[in-house]
């Protein structure tokens, strides 16, 4: 616990950085407020949106009721079969009355008990379980502290599932508890390895645990027999096979397994592997494709049905829908919603219901709120569900992307802008490109009010991500990392040239690792941009990788090297790591946002770094810290940020 120790923040910088802030706001009024006010609640209204689920007889969602987020449930009518809305919903229960602390739920099969993952202090999970009836004799809340992100139920419904994380928050060990009788807590399986984590699902009837590590994998199934709970190892772990299961088809006695792999360029593969090519031995050479991924359709997400197999595939960075027979694998087709203004549109699966083969999307695009259909296949219909209220409309907002070379690479480079507005205009340019994450199309809800005032956004889709699968992230990682920053700095580039923008208003912007990008620059090219503002910074990987003790450590070796091991990437990330680079000289106003109880990154590095180029900053700009308090890593100040872009591109 000692990294924990580390992170509580004294309490004299925390005063003094929210003094700053506090004073920065009350020299720099807000200008659109109603126009920020209205974002930030269309934002948290859409994020509870996507979360109607369809479980049995049953809609589970959230709503907003007298300044508070409550999860509900109401009875399927015929009415309500398959359109849903939440304005209309009449004998709703209450199943949670704080709704905002809820990270997932689970439905058991039976449809009695609902398990909530509830995000406590410092990164903390705690499991509560409540029976869906409020009025049952058994109502009283099961509660199991410092649990993992995963839960499955038992076949019956009377026992749970679930990981517990260790001091570093990895989910290293698997338990059950009998949540009927009351039983204790037992251990099922316990990883060593720090390399490892486990997650558990249930894959149709069965209890099905994953442990893995960037490279290796290894997957149980779990039987109850003799009054005890015991394993077997489906698929054992052989070096880069990295795998999933995601079904389990049953023919004249015989299962086969419906499994995604990943190759060693990053890429997922789906097939068919039959029960008797599984065991502590694999062997992959007998196995049956079902999807490969090529260059132009990258397979995503995984979903099924009784009757379905659902991919999210990706083409041209673009996530669209393509639906499977179960059983003979052969392609269906599925009529999607396009009729949204601009064409850069994504649809992502959100849910299913397994008995019905009915399944939920969304569609989002950069300039409209995303919406919400549930899809019958047996109907071949979809209805949009949800709030009735989410009808905004930005006609004026408009997106388009271009491509940047960055030496023979095309970099996408997307442009959101207001099309009544004079150019040149101040830009953000936004960026990640790390962990193979794309910043896929979502409503710029926060950035709007700035859009509606003449700010362009800019997001440079560079090498690291996935906008382009598993290539696209090897090219932008371990040592390979320079292509992200060559890639960030052609983006820059094109910008500073384009009559749309004003090069003497630039802003950078970007989140946890994605910081790497604007820090680097800062550090390297002073005078490139007007300000920065950063979200729970990881400016100092160099001391981080080489902390073996640090939550996440192990895993981001294999996104960024070990240092310890390989003296050519302890080298490379030296020189970019942007803490040990701070130099005298120039830099950008700078804002930095903190989650109080972040256990990421680190908060320390993360005010060391702005106390750094203070002490070393000879520009007559500022550096401010906010440090958002019961918060942890993606916390947000959302009015803070609005004044601080207002104030520094638009005054």
């Amino acid at each position: 616990m000692k990294y924990f120790e580390y992170q509580i923040l004294d309490s004299e910088d925390v005063t003094n950085e929210t003094k700053l802030i506090q004073d920065f706001l009350d020299k720099h009024p807000l200008g659109n407020q109603d126009s920020l006010q209205k974002s930030t609640s269309i934002s948290a209204l859409d994020n509870f949106n996507e979360l109607i689920v369809r479980k049995g007889n049953y809609w589970y969602y959230y709503k907003k009721s007298g300044g508070k987020f409550l999860f509900c449930c109401v009875e399927a009518t015929d009415e309500t079969q398959d359109n849903f809305c939440i304005n209309n919903v009449k004998h709703e229960v209450i199943l949670h009355h704080n709704a905002s602390v809820i990270v997932k739920i689970s439905i058991s099969p039976n449809n009695k008990f609902i398990a909530f993952l509830e995000r406590k202090t410092a990164g903390i999970l705690q499991l509560r379980i409540k029976h869906s009836d409020p009025h049952a004799e058994t109502s009283n809340d099961v509660i199991i502290p410092n649990v993992g992100s995963t839960i499955a139920w038992s076949p019956d419904s009377s026992s749970i599932f679930y990981t517990k994380s260790d001091s570093t928050l990895r989910p290293s060990q698997l338990w059950i508890k009998n949540i009927v009788d009351g039983d204790a807590e037992i251990l099922l399986l316990h990883e060593t390895d720090l390399r490892f984590g486990i997650i558990v699902s249930n894959i149709d009837d069965e209890i099905i645990s994953l442990s893995s590590s960037p490279d290796v994998s290894e997957t149980r199934i779990f039987n109850y027999s003799n009054d005890l709970w015991k394993s077997d190892i489906l698929i054992s772990r052989t070096l880069n096979l990295n795998h999933r299961i995601f079904g389990i088809n049953t023919s004249e006695g015989q299962r086969h397994y419906i499994v995604r792999t990943t190759n060693n360029l990053g890429e997922y593969n789906l097939y068919s592997v039959s029960s008797n090519q599984l065991g502590s031995k694999t062997d992959t050479s007998r196995w049956v494709p079902i999807f490969s991924s090529t260059r132009e359709h990258i397979l995503g997400d995984v979903f099924t049905t009784r009757e379905l197999i659902i991919l999210s595939i990706k083409t041209n960075t673009l996530y669209t829908i393509k639906v499977l027979d179960r059983r003979t694998f052969r392609n269906l087709p599925i009529l999607l919603p396009m009729n949204v203004d601009s064409g850069l549109i994504s649809f992502r699966i959100v849910d299913t219901d397994f008995e019905n083969s009915t399944f939920r999307f969304i569609k989002s695009s950069y300039t409209q709120p995303p919406l919400l259909y549930n899809y019958s296949y047996k109907k071949r219909a979809f209805l949009k569900i949800g709030s009735s209220t989410n009808t905004v409309r930005n006609q004026h907002i408009l997106a388009n992307r271009v491509t940047v070379l960055s030496g023979s690479c095309r970099i996408p480079l997307t442009l959101i802008r207001n099309n009544r507005m004079l150019y040149p205009s101040p830009c953000i340019l936004i960026a990640y490109g790390a962990y193979q994450h794309s910043l896929d199309p979502y409503y710029l809800a926060e950035w709007i009010p700035l859009i509606d005032e003449g700010i362009m956004v800019a997001i440079a889709h560079v090498r690291g991500g996935g906008e382009h699968g598993g290539q696209w992230h090897q090219a932008g990682r371990g040592l390979n990392k320079t292509n992200s920053f060559t890639d960030y700095n052609s983006c820059i580039n094109y910008l500073l040239s384009s009559p749309l923008v004003d090069a003497k208003r630039l802003g950078l912007f970007a989140v946890s690792a994605g910081a790497l990008l604007p820090a680097y620059f800062m550090n390297n090219r002073p005078g490139i941009a007007k300000a920065c503002l950063v979200r729970q910074p990881f400016v100092n990987p160099y001391a981080a990788l080489l902390n073996p003790a640090l939550p996440l450590t192990a895993t981001d070796w294999s996104e960024f090297g070990n240092p310890i091991e390989d003296s050519a990437a302890k080298h490379l990330i030296e020189s970019y790591s942007p803490l040990q680079n701070v130099q005298r000289q120039e830099y950008p106003t700078l804002a930095v946002i903190l989650g109080e109880h972040d256990t990421r990154i680190s908060n320390r590095d993360a005010l060391d770094w702005v106390q750094k180029i203070r002490q070393n900053n000879t520009a007559h700009t500022k550096c401010l810290c906010s440090v958002v308090p019961n918060t942890g890593h993606g916390a947000t100040h959302p009015e803070f940020e609005y004044v601080f872009w207002h104030h520094h591109l638009l005054s």
